[in-house]
Formats: C-alpha cells, structure tokens, sequence
C-alpha cells in the first residue's frame, strides 16, 4: 500500500507538475505575445510610422486598455500632423516673408518669401538658426548708412529683440524691405 500510495504521489505530482508547464506556456503566451506586439507598435510609432494596427483592441483586460491608450495616442499624432500640415500651409500662403523666432530667437519656421529674402547660401534659413546668424548673413546685402556693420548688427539684433515697429531697410540690389517684428 504504501508503495501504491508513493506512485500515486509521484504521478500526481509529475500530472500536476505538467498541468502547471501547460498553464504557464498558455498563459504567459496570452501575455507575452500582445506586450511584444504592443512593443512593436510603440516602437513604430516613436519612430514616425502611424499607419500600424492594434490587434488586441477587442480584449477587456488590461492588454485591451494598453491598446485601447496606444491607439488613442496614435489618433493624436495623425491629429497634430494633419494640424502642423495646415499651420504650414497657412504659413507658405502668407504673400510677405513670414518667420517664427523661439524664446532663445531660434528659428522655429518660416515660409519660401522668408527664405527668399534672407538666404544667402546654403543652410543660411533653416529651422534652429540663430537670428544673429541670418542676420549676420544678411549684413552683406544691406546698405548700411552712417554706421559700420558690427553696429549695425548690434542695432539690428537689439531691433528684433525690442521692436518698436515697423522698419526699412534697403537692400544692396536695390530691393527696400519692410520689416515688422
């Protein structure tokens, strides 16, 4: 008896034992294959692609409201590039040179008459440029009376720091800017 009662043990042991591997497989299968390809389309996201598809959308466990959350964040990047597109093209259709300065008068962005009227080579009007940097590039191409041209840069970069409206300048092919800052 005791050595039916010790097999009974050990096959109920090992029967439980393989119970517990087959739980843990399906188990773990039921979470690790959605966190991986919830990854994935994390990773694609972050990297620019917003044409990606959530499978688990339909579950009603926490997997679901991760993908439910990811597919709301996706819905807010396909918003703000539809809105970054407009505020773009808003900006190009503006008829005078238009620029957009940071608080550390970066260049955040400017339309084509922008670009037309203060590049002077390449990479002079690009977003991140300093303003002293475009306007240093610019100096050359300005008629500068009665001052020498590090005076008038000073003059030029304290102007857009404080305007005080609109002013002139007249550009050294004859063009006279208006410039409102």
């Amino acid at each position: 008896d005791a050595q039916r009662n010790q097999q009974v043990v050990v096959w109920v042991t090992l029967l439980g034992l393989l119970i517990s591997v087959v739980v843990a497989v399906v188990i773990g299968r039921s979470i690790v294959r959605p966190i991986r390809s919830i990854t994935d389309v994390m990773q694609r996201l972050s990297a620019g692609e917003i044409e990606v598809e959530m499978d688990h959308g339909t579950r009603r466990d926490e997997i679901g409201k991760m993908a439910d959350a990811i597919d709301v964040f996706r819905k807010n990047i396909i918003d703000k590039h539809r809105v970054e597109q407009t505020l773009a093209e808003a900006i190009e259709a503006i008829t005078e040179g238009f620029s957009l300065y940071d608080a550390e008068d970066r260049l955040v962005v400017c339309n084509s008459h922008y670009r037309e009227m203060f590049s002077y080579g390449p990479d002079t009007v690009t977003p991140g440029m300093p303003f002293a940097r475009i306007v240093s590039a610019a100096a050359g191409r300005v008629v500068i009376e009665g001052s020498d041209c590090k005076a008038w840069l000073a003059q030029r970069i304290e102007r857009h720091r404080n305007p005080a409206g609109p002013h002139v300048q007249h550009r050294s092919d004859g063009r006279w800017i208006r410039v409102s800052e």
